[in-house]
């Protein structure tokens, strides 16, 4: 890894080192030096609890801000002339469907929220996606300011200054992490999309396919069944960008929604050797779908290592209660352990997980690849 991507690393971590020691010396100064003498006075429960309290009060500031957050891309994509289709706070979704709105459940590792929307046309100009991905970001700023004047009439009450000061001093950690412009070796965020997408015009086209996807499938649409050209396999070149390289898995994900697990084990294959901008997320669901493939293909038993790198097991433990993760562990429970008590449990959880589940697609696709695994099953045994 170059000294340049090193350092691209380590920005998000010591930027928000940055926030929590200006949220410490802010909150410090407002509830006075006073404050050490009552801490001092205080016995191991009531510290404890006192302590508790400010936790709570600094998450409830960062959960706020990624409402504040995902609404900012909601506000700005209506204005510009993009639609709702889903709207997530850590593994809360509200989802639009058949013009209702449901309460879903979906938890994406690495994620505190999604605004997904559905896009304006797509024209030979382009079409609007400054303000949509910069939505956030403004609302972060504005809040922040919002927060900042609020302590003015605050200025008598040292707790809600308190509480006040970390919304805003969150906010701005929330604007800086998602405006600074970011895009290498990672999902790109806000900033880049707003200030590089349009530079690449196949860039903006796959940003665009990605949320008319994403709006197909939430209205039950099946991978397999859209059109065929909005799914492409990128040039190693192509690969460098992060949002044309994130077409590769759509493509992948569309192979096995097709039932073609040769295709889509060549081209993880491919896209597992070639140097790329995929997202590390996407890169082991990649390798789950890899050892579902491999345990399908092969007869005799199938090197599914790879669900043992250490990195790899640590992401999809976030991840368990994706269906395709289940439908992966249904099919090593199976073919690999010859454990039907085991594959049953998996099998059952999936169900729990389906009934909240927002992609019923998805759902029928994972339960078509799991009705394969069950006759290998049976062929095997």
């Amino acid at each position: 890894m170059s000294k340049k991507a090193n350092l691209k690393k380590l920005l998000i971590p010591l930027l928000w080192l940055g926030v929590g020691a200006a949220m410490g010396l802010l909150v410090a100064r407002i509830l006075g030096p006073e404050i050490t003498d009552t801490i001092a006075a205080m016995g191991p429960l009531e510290f404890a609890l006192a302590y508790g309290s400010l936790i709570a009060l600094v998450a409830l500031a960062a959960f706020l801000q990624i409402i504040i957050h995902e609404g900012g891309h909601l506000v700005f994509g209506l204005a510009t002339g993009y639609r709702f289709s889903s709207f997530r706070v850590a593994s809360l979704m509200l989802l639009k469907r058949d013009g209702r709105y449901e309460l879903k459940h979906l938890s994406i590792a690495g994620t505190g929220g999604q605004c997904l929307m559905i896009p304006p046309a797509y024209t030979e100009e382009g079409f609007p996606y400054k303000l949509y991905n910069l939505g956030g970001v403004i609302a972060n700023v504005v809040s922040a300011l919002i927060c900042g004047l609020l302590l003015i009439p605050f200025h008598n009450n040292r707790y809600v200054m308190a509480f006040l000061a970390s919304i805003a001093v969150i906010g701005v950690g929330y604007a800086l992490m998602n405006g600074i412009p970011f895009g290498s070796g990672t999902v790109p965020n806000d900033g880049w999309n707003a200030l590089h997408m349009g530079e690449n015009p196949l860039a903006l086209k796959s940003f665009w396919t990605q949320l008319a996807i994403n709006a197909e499938q939430a209205a039950g649409a099946r991978l397999k069944d859209l059109p065929a050209e909005w799914f492409f396999v990128p040039t190693d070149e192509q690969l460098q960008n992060g949002m044309i390289a994130s077409m590769a898995i759509l493509s992948e994900n569309r192979l096995m929604d097709m039932h073609d697990l040769k295709g889509a084990r060549s081209l993880i294959a491919w896209l597992d050797d070639a140097d790329s901008k995929l997202p590390e997320l996407y890169r082991h669901l990649m390798i789950n779908d890899l050892a579902y493939c491999d345990l399908l293909l092969d007869s005799s038993d199938a090197d599914i290592s790879e669900l043992d790198d250490p990195t790899t097991k640590a992401i999809l433990k976030q991840m368990k209660d994706f269906p395709p993760v289940l439908r992966t562990r249904h099919a090593v429970e199976l073919l690999a352990h010859h454990d039907r008590a085991a594959a049953d449990k998996v099998v059952a959880r999936f169900e729990k997980v389906a009934r909240r589940y927002p992609y019923e697609s998805d759902l029928e696709g994972e339960r078509e690849l799991m009705a394969i695994t069950e006759v290998a099953w049976e062929q095997r045994n």
